[in-house]
């Protein structure tokens, strides 16, 4: 079933053009790792994908329905690369933080039942931070929090989990536990990722596939395919190529 189909999206700012022409399916249980320069597109896409902007031409699917009509936001989890709605002077609890993940989506009555407060119980483990839950988020350290509102964007188990340079603000040994959780979600819970990284030399230890977008789709497919691409090979030399593809050994 594919998640995401895009057909023939382009997507300009005043002159700029900022997507040209971009097609691509995205299928269920998909891990895709979304490159490129900046100034690629990359937010616009994912712009486009939550419904912020409107393309300019072409058409893009979410679940089989048209992104401009389609309403299920809860099957969508969103991770921005800045938390710009969060106060971090409002007295926030980490578990309070989660909670909203579930009370936004609710449209009457926005308050947890039983099932809620399990499912908060049960995310917070998944991402252990069961004992930070009492504690103000406004207190925690930048790798906690970035669990806490991972955990806010996890919550309502959506199907597709959008990830915007998670991993920008966190030391080496927290990252890696963090993209561990990513990858088991992805595995275990067959959640559909897209990851928006710069980090392209590290992201082909998790992701399954690579869309490597420069206004145009440049490259598309699976790491072991990337490092048999002649087109990548130009683009970044032989010896960058296999480090960022991580399929085998070098020489």
């Amino acid at each position: 079933m594919a998640i995401i189909s895009a057909k023939n999206v382009s997507f300009g700012y005043g002159g700029a053009v900022a997507l040209d022409n971009v097609s691509f399916n995205i299928e269920q249980g998909d891990y895709i790792a979304l490159v490129g320069p900046n100034g690629a597109g990359k937010t616009t896409l994912i712009k486009i994908l939550l419904g912020l902007e409107k393309s300019n031409n072409g058409s893009i699917k979410i679940f089989d329905k048209d992104v401009s009509s389609f309403n299920q936001r809860n099957k969508i989890g969103y991770l921005p690369q800045k938390i710009d709605s969060f106060n971090p002077l409002f007295p926030a609890t980490a578990v309070e933080v989660v909670a909203l993940g579930l009370l936004s989506r609710k449209k009457y009555l926005k308050r947890l039942n039983k099932n809620d407060r399990l499912a908060v119980a049960k995310v917070l483990e998944i991402f252990g931070i069961s004992d930070l839950k009492n504690r103000l988020v406004s207190e925690l350290s930048g790798g906690q929090q970035q669990r806490v509102f991972l955990a806010r964007a996890m919550v309502s188990e959506p199907s597709l989990l959008i990830l915007d340079e998670p991993s920008a603000a966190l030391d080496p040994q927290i990252r890696e536990n963090f993209f561990e959780i990513i990858e088991k979600i992805n595995k275990e819970k067959k959640t559909t990722i897209i990851l928006i990284t710069h980090d392209i030399g590290q992201v082909g230890e998790y992701a399954e596939k690579m869309l490597y977008l420069d206004r145009k789709i440049i490259f598309y497919g699976k790491f072991s395919d990337f490092c048999l691409s002649k087109e990548m090979t130009e683009r970044f030399g032989n010896f960058s190529q296999h480090l960022i593809c991580h399929q085998h050994k070098l020489p």
